[in-house]
């Protein structure tokens, strides 16, 4: 299933990666629920390479958790950020299952009048007969609105500065 999603937002490309890796958001995204624990972050060849294990507390559902054996989802996320090309990629190894899902995508900022648009596109596949196209749809509803909140909470923190 593809993953295509944009916002406009009312700062510029730089502004915009300064207030991503920002405490202030790493710190309320956690509050929203789940664990996240940085296993590490580190620059090579000039790019940022972090990752990251995560424990959502989003129940799954109960045929899923009949096929994997585990009621929470769980899963080491890592992001590439090339400064130089205002671009991040993304790539979800699930704990559970790692060899019938895949999930892996980009992140963009460009200058768009006097702001910028926030770019997310991925794919996501689940290869599980007949509960697979159901944790796809789910996993993109969980990724977009992880992103709304993270655009509603920048633009929260825009409107203080």
């Amino acid at each position: 299933m593809k993953l295509h999603k944009t916002y406009d937002l009312p700062c510029g490309p730089e502004s915009f990666w300064t207030l991503y890796w920002s405490d202030a958001i790493r710190e309320h995204l956690a509050s929203l629920g789940g664990t996240e624990t940085c296993m590490s972050d580190e620059t090579q060849d000039g790019v940022r390479v972090t990752v990251t294990r995560v424990t959502s507390t989003v129940p799954l559902p109960k045929a899923v958790v009949r096929v994997t054996g585990t009621s929470d989802l769980r899963y080491e996320r890592t992001l590439r950020y090339d400064e130089a090309r205002q671009h991040l990629t993304w790539h979800v190894r699930s704990a559970v299952v790692p060899d019938k899902v895949k999930a892996e995508g980009e992140m963009s900022v460009e200058t768009r009048g006097s702001g910028c648009r926030l770019t997310i596109e991925g794919v996501i596949a689940v290869n599980i007969p007949f509960i697979g196209r159901g944790i796809e749809k789910a996993v993109v509803q969980e990724i977009v609105a992880g992103y709304d909140n993270l655009v509603e909470i920048m633009g929260q923190q825009l409107g203080q500065t």
